[in-house]
């Protein structure tokens, strides 16, 4: 299990556990909900290569999917992302997705 994990936040089974990272719901929460308040039907999912941004963009997945919400486009990018030594992917995924990205 990983701290993401809902998993870990019963009690009753891990009662000294204290969380360093929200369940992947908690995250993905708030993300849907901005979407739905904008009335944007459609977007581009962009996460990174950890598991924990995996596990935060199956969520997004699953609640979008659950909403009638389209995911036009998925991009991912390497993390840990340190622009300086790395570069920075984000103005190509910006280029690449921009026109269709939401609506």
């Amino acid at each position: 299990m990983k701290c993401a994990d809902y998993d870990v936040s019963d009690k009753e089974r891990f009662p000294t556990f204290a969380r360093t990272f929200p369940p992947a719901t908690q995250a993905a929460k708030p993300i849907i909900s901005l979407l739905l308040k904008y009335n944007w039907k459609k977007f581009t999912l962009i996460y990174g290569s950890l598991h924990k941004s995996k596990v935060i963009a199956e969520k997004i997945r699953e609640l979008a999917d659950e909403n009638e919400i389209t995911i036009n486009d998925e991009q991912t990018f390497n993390e840990p992302h340190i622009p300086l030594t790395t570069g920075n992917p984000f103005p190509g995924i910006v280029e690449r997705t921009f026109v269709d990205t939401r609506g």
